[in-house]
């Protein structure tokens, strides 16, 4: 580890996960926390499922089961003092969680350095319109927006037939599939 006067570490854990969900957070935050214990660092946990990797007997050293909340993660820091903390092992609500902080002062407050990736980077990386900017310097090509509003629209009219023609086209769901089948079951002709 790059900071030898690291000696506590909290890390913002992978949080509620449902089956097939997220697990990848479960297993690289209990990574974390074995590695951790190897240099001889102190860890502390928030991760409010008991049913995790995480959460195990012997991984972290304190764990509390809390929301991964401002809030919450506030008073833990107050109570424990971490020298450091940890937000890329928890999936998006641990980024959510850690930028808030970042935002409002906490980390500066108690003088927690934020370990890994830099706040100013997930930020970046979680605004479209930023990230577009913090690219465009280093001549990376954006590809264009497009938005399908229905839902039978085809994938092909979203991505632009001057894309070389290996490229990758990204397609994000606005809306989940259960949704979709609702409003399906809504405009179909009752029998």
């Amino acid at each position: 580890m790059k900071y030898d006067n690291i000696k506590k570490v909290l890390l913002l854990g992978s949080g509620a996960l449902k089956i097939g969900e997220a697990g990848e957070f479960d297993y690289s935050g209990s990574q974390a926390l074995k590695a951790l214990r190897e240099e001889g660092i102190q860890t502390v946990l928030i991760n409010p499922n008991i049913a995790t990797v995480q959460t195990s007997e012997g991984v972290a050293d304190q764990i509390y089961f809390l929301p991964v909340q401002p809030y919450f993660v506030e008073r833990v820091i107050e109570k424990e003092r971490p020298d450091g903390i940890f937000l890329a092992f928890g999936g998006q609500t641990a980024l959510n969680c850690g930028v808030e902080l970042y935002r409002s002062g906490v980390l500066k407050k108690y003088n927690v350095r934020v370990l890994g990736t830099p706040v100013e980077a997930i930020m970046a990386t979680e605004d479209r319109e930023l990230f577009c900017r913090t690219t465009q310097p280093n001549q990376c090509q954006n590809h264009p927006k497009r938005s399908l509003r229905k839902y039978r629209t085809s994938p092909s009219r979203c991505c632009p037939t001057w894309l070389p023609r290996h490229s990758a086209c990204c397609i994000r769901p606005r809306r989940t599939r259960k949704w979709l089948l609702r409003q399906r079951r809504r405009t179909q002709p009752s029998r």
